[in-house]
């Protein structure tokens, strides 16, 4: 270096005919100088205090139930103060319980009749493998069909007959009324706030699906033709696939009861998603 130095020169090193370094140099010492300024208002506006409304309050999940609870109730006193008292009412449930109990009691009676028959052994008409397959066969087959007549008995306990609105201690509560196991017993009846029942969150799909309008009145006589044959089968698919019955929960979703959206719904199902519902907003057909 002190060779190069003394070899050179110190003049050349210092100076320069071209003005491209300087430029360069300013350009570097401004673009320093621009970051430094800004480091410096990012760190100032960091350290300093946010306004109280930005600040997010947390908001507590006691608190949040209390609130949509308060807000089913007053929307339960709104109704009953509008002269709302029944707010749903199912059809009837005669054909699919009478077909229900019909065969359950068939396959019941099935499984009572084979089993006494002396079905279990099938004595010297078989030896071998044959005669055990046969009879494990046999066992199975009464099994399923003990197991099909149960379902069908119980498949469709507790279907709600009515739902309506009655006056309790100043607030109005929700009247549930169940069927019972037996058909022809009187329905026992579950009286409760509205905040303590819940639906799932496709039944007004299912609903919609289900509701069948005449848009034409000349066509009226195979409107009602046709809401026959779709009456039939929406019957017949609510019993074998359950399609249009859904669960109604109540008491923290611990019990449950049956609602077929068959039925009749006081506002076209608006009144019922209110007081089942926790949302803010209100129901467009209401």
């Amino acid at each position: 270096m002190i060779s190069f130095v003394a070899r050179f020169g110190s003049s050349n090193l210092r100076s320069s005919p071209s003005p491209l370094p300087s430029l360069l140099l300013r350009r570097l010492q401004h673009q320093h100088a621009f970051k430094a300024a800004a480091w410096a208002r990012g760190l100032r506006s960091s350290s300093k205090a946010l306004p109280s409304r930005t600040i997010p309050t947390p908001v507590r999940a006691a608190e949040s139930a209390q609130g949509s609870n308060r807000r089913q109730q007053y929307r339960a006193n709104e109704m009953y103060s509008r002269g709302v008292r029944n707010v749903y009412t199912s059809p009837s449930h005669v054909g699919m319980l009478g077909f229900s109990w019909f065969v359950g009691t068939v396959c019941l009676a099935e499984v009572a009749l084979m089993g006494t028959q002396g079905h279990w052994d099938m004595g010297d008409q078989m030896t071998g493998w044959q005669k055990q397959v046969t009879e494990a066969g046999n066992r199975l087959g009464l099994i399923f069909f003990g197991f099909v007549g149960w379902y069908c008995l119980i498949k469709y306990t507790g279907l709600v007959r009515s739902i309506d609105l009655v006056k309790k201690n100043g607030n109005a509560l929700v009247s549930m009324k169940v069927r019972r196991f037996v058909p022809l017993l009187k329905p026992r009846e579950i009286i409760l706030p509205a905040s303590d029942i819940s639906l799932p969150p496709y039944w007004l799909h299912e609903l919609d699906e289900l509701t069948l309008d005449s848009g034409d009145v000349r066509r009226r006589g195979a409107f009602h033709f046709g809401k026959i044959m779709w009456t039939i089968f929406v019957r017949f698919r609510a019993w074998v696939f359950r399609y249009g019955v859904v669960d109604l929960r109540y008491n923290d979703e611990s019990k449950r009861v049956l609602l077929d959206l068959g039925g009749q719904f006081s506002n076209r199902g608006a009144d019922l998603w209110e007081l089942t519902s926790t949302s803010k907003t209100r129901f467009p057909l209401s």
